[in-house]
């Protein structure tokens, strides 16, 4: 099983409620159970699919717009294909054909108004998606279906199962099963349960969550394909009895101010492992300063607030229409700044605490960090252009910045008065905080993709790709040590390099893995520290635990569980 591309994947949902033959019966339900089904599978948090690719043709007189929207959504589909179908089901006993009515269908004429199945089956199984399935919600108004619709586990690779999706789903399966599949679905179709070519259709309602401190199922079932969400905030319980997500505080916003360097952030109580689900892929994350929360960015434009003690999704916030790239956290722990190219290239500036996007911008669409008190904001564009920006007024500041094409990540130096910019054009260039250039030097290989400096000030270590780490002298550029990040992934870009609040590890992380802490005395590998997961990488507030992305969930866990 995987996890479906909701940008690549496709479903039709096709229903007819009203006939303008008095021998069919309306049926009411058809719209209210197409339009929850819309909800959910479209649902940008636990759907499997972006809301414009799941298209709903709800009572369409016309059969010819019908296949057309069908066709459509199949030649688009690559990924998973999904089509159901609600209301009559008319056979020709003649033929001993399955047919689809429309509302213009008449009942005892059934190629008239209707949708052949057999057109309908042809249309998904021609189609180039990896994963499809029909599902036909039906009153099959026959005494003798016969051979005319196959319920059946595939036929030529397309699943065709009858009854209601929407049932099942609401109706859940045994509570040891996280996950709903069609086998659980429909286990008469399905004699084995267990069999790999069940696609997963959703979570299961009744699932009971483990405690805190278990594995939840999720982090072993990395590639299970989610079709659609009943559950949908969280994995481990929150502290409210009621079962609700905390709310963070909706007070007024504070005057952001600037703070002293490097606070000690306040001890964080990290459970054993924490799963963090998200509907796609994920671009970016922050941690708060004091432990409390954390943020992330998503390919669907959406940004999410986590509580770091319970893994509960405190807050969802639509920042854009996708790609929401870089996100940076001010150390006042509500302020955010998010950065992407996705419908242009502004930064927008949010209070986490109550959900509001602010009157603020900046300019930046690849890259944005805080330096260490947050009286300075960076944001690098997609180009060659860098800009300083006031952390307090979000007002630019000095010169823009020309660097490399493109700006790929920053770093503040720990005294603050520095900024290190990455560019793909080999570069790392050393700017002040007014934008003046002080130095700037060309590393040993092409593409430079992070950067950070050690918490002394004197090294640079820069990510690069085929798992090129390099350790630099901050000063001079030289280069002092030079490592190799193995990985089994066709790509090992290392995009993510931190050190620990403590300075004593540093944390790599690749975009296809692994996870590698290092001694940050002599750069060797501590012993059994290399880990499953990739970037983005980052250290709990407290350097006591680890987050590690696996495509679409951030796993949080303590550095003494690591295998």
């Amino acid at each position: 099983m995987k996890l479906p591309d909701p940008q690549r994947s496709r479903v039709v949902l096709i229903g007819a409620s009203t006939f303008t033959d008095e021998m069919l019966a309306d049926q009411p339900g058809v719209r209210d159970s197409t339009a929850e089904l819309a909800r959910i599978l479209g649902d940008p948090d636990v759907g499997i699919v972006e809301e414009a690719n799941c298209r709903v043709v709800l009572d369409e007189p016309s059969v010819p717009r019908i296949a057309e929207a069908l066709t459509a959504s199949t030649r688009d589909a690559t990924d998973l294909l999904l089509v159901y179908f609600a209301g009559h089901a008319l056979v020709d006993p003649r033929r001993n054909q399955l047919y689809l009515a429309s509302t213009g269908a008449r009942r005892h004429d059934p190629e008239q108004g209707t949708l052949s199945y057999d057109f309908l089956r042809e249309a998904v199984r021609d189609g180039p998606a990896t994963t499809k399935v029909i599902i036909l919600d039906c009153d099959y108004l026959s005494t003798d279906l016969t051979d005319a619709v196959v319920p059946a586990i595939t036929v030529d690779g397309v699943h065709v199962l009858t009854g209601g999706l929407l049932r099942a789903l609401q109706q859940g399966s045994a509570p040891d099963r996280q996950f709903l599949t069609l086998a659980d679905a429909y286990p008469d179709a399905y004699p084995d349960a267990e069999v790999p070519e069940s696609p997963v259709i959703g979570r299961n309602v009744n699932f009971r969550r483990p405690q805190a401190g278990a594995v939840p199922r999720r982090l072993l079932l990395a590639g299970a394909a989610v079709v659609a969400g009943v559950v949908v905030w969280e994995i481990l319980k929150s502290d409210d009895p009621a079962g609700h997500p905390p709310s963070l505080s909706s007070s007024p916003r504070p005057a952001v101010t600037a703070l002293p360097s490097s606070p000690a952030p306040t001890t964080s109580t990290v459970p054993a492992r924490l799963v963090l689900e998200h509907p796609s892929q994920i671009r970016s994350l922050a941690t708060s300063r004091d432990g409390q929360r954390i943020v992330t960015s998503t390919d669907s434009g959406k940004i999410y607030v986590w509580d770091a003690a319970t893994g509960a999704r405190i807050r969802t916030l639509t920042d854009r229409e996708a790609f929401t790239t870089s996100i940076s956290l001010h150390p006042d722990g509500r302020t955010l700044v998010a950065v992407g190219e996705v419908p242009d290239h502004d930064g927008h500036v949010w209070d986490i605490a109550t959900g509001k996007r602010l009157p603020e911008s900046v300019v930046g669409g690849a890259f944005c960090t805080f330096n260490q008190d947050g009286s300075r904001l960076f944001t690098g564009s997609g180009v060659e252009w860098g800009r300083l920006w006031s952390g307090t007024t979000f007002r630019s500041v000095g010169a823009s910045m020309k660097n490399g094409d493109p700006v790929s990540g920053a770093a503040f130096s720990p005294d603050g008065t520095t900024l290190a910019v990455a560019s793909w054009d080999q570069r790392i260039r050393l700017w002040d905080l007014k934008g003046q250039l002080r130095s700037s030097f060309r590393t040993a290989r092409d593409m430079v993709f992070c950067v950070t400096f050690s918490p002394d000030g004197k090294l640079l270590v820069v990510g690069q790709d085929a798992g090129i780490v390099q350790i630099l002298d901050a000063r001079t550029g030289e280069q002092l040590k030079r490592l190799t990040i193995r990985s089994d992934g066709p790509d090992n870009v290392v995009m993510s390099v931190q050190f620990s609040p403590d300075g004593q590890i540093l944390l790599t992380a690749a975009d296809n893995g692994p996870v590698t802490l290092l001694r940050a005395s002599d750069f060797r590998d501590l012993k059994a520290r290399t880990t499953t997961g990739a970037a983005p990488g980052a250290f709990s507030a407290d350097g006591s635990a680890v987050l590690m992305t696996y495509d679409r969930a951030v796993v949080v866990t303590p550095l003494a569980d690591l295998p």
